[in-house]
């Protein structure tokens, strides 16, 4: 089975082998996959962080030998928390999205390693990372070691104002549970990609006065499937993406808007990761 690795700042992952398919969700940069199929320039991948699995355009993928492959899967990684990081080297530049996983990474020098294609063979570079803000994260063992620990209802704050885009896990467009996977990455918490599926983690706040900012808060349509998740904040409020990351009020019905001076969303249950 062939093995890869996303070395773009993000890569679109679509439904099927398509430029005009639907996008599902993004690769971000760092994120290590393995190819389940290959059509016509296409191949369908599945992410090692959570599982989940879509058709990338085969011209965006770096491949790596399975034995590099497997040694970064157990290696540490530093994962990003600027909603974008500036890197460069003297091949050019990169501005990665928060979320990115920075392999080989060396506090003392901001030093990195990039892989890229040279023919058949793969070559690592040295890329220098320009930011300040890093969390160290084991992807061997799902648990973070971290310089501080931050409550992911501030970190949301750094995506506020981003279009809500489906499928997208950056601040130039994403979506209400790519926000709350980004964000959770970012303090340490590997959760899966979709609503439904956070929704089985953490455990139960049984009533709304409990919950702390960092919970999450879900959302259901009249039939009761799961459509939406947003992050509780303070003084009874949620920041979540819909039409745009902002923050609303949340009460025991649901997510009222000030500006439609309606509720456009109701209150399934809380949970705590």
């Amino acid at each position: 089975m062939k093995t890869g690795i996303c070395n773009l700042p993000l890569i679109p992952l679509r439904v099927e082998p398509s430029e005009r398919a639907e996008m599902i969700s993004q690769v971000l940069y760092g994120e290590l996959f393995d190819v389940l199929d290959e059509q016509s320039g296409w191949a369908q991948i599945r992410l090692l962080s959570d599982g989940y699995t879509g058709w990338c355009t085969g011209k965006m993928l770096q491949e790596l030998p399975a034995d590099l492959w497997q040694e970064l899967s157990k290696a540490r990684s530093y994962v990003t928390s600027a909603v974008l990081s500036h890197c460069h080297s003297a091949h050019g530049q990169l501005l990665l999205p928060a979320g990115s996983r920075l392999y080989g990474f060396l506090p003392a020098t901001n030093v990195f390693t990039h892989y890229r294609a040279f023919g058949t063979d793969v070559i690592k570079e040295h890329w220098t990372w320009q930011d300040s803000d890093k969390w160290l994260f084991e992807n061997s063992k799902k648990t973070g070691r971290f310089i501080q620990t931050v409550n992911p209802s501030v970190l949301a704050l750094r995506f506020m104002n981003a279009p809500y885009l489906w499928g997208g896990k950056s601040v130039f467009g994403i979506d209400c549970s790519g926000l709350v996977q980004v964000v959770f990455l970012m303090t340490g918490h590997s959760l899966p990609r979709d609503a439904k599926d956070q929704a089985l983690k953490g455990h139960l706040i049984r009533r709304l006065e409990d919950a702390r900012p960092g919970d999450l808060a879900f959302f259901t349509n009249p039939e009761g499937r799961i459509i939406h998740v947003g992050i509780v904040f303070k003084d009874q409020q949620i920041i979540h993406a819909s039409g745009s990351v902002h923050i609303d009020k949340l009460d025991e019905t649901g997510i009222f808007s000030a500006s439609s001076n309606t509720y456009t969303h109701q209150l399934y249950q809380i949970r705590r990761i």
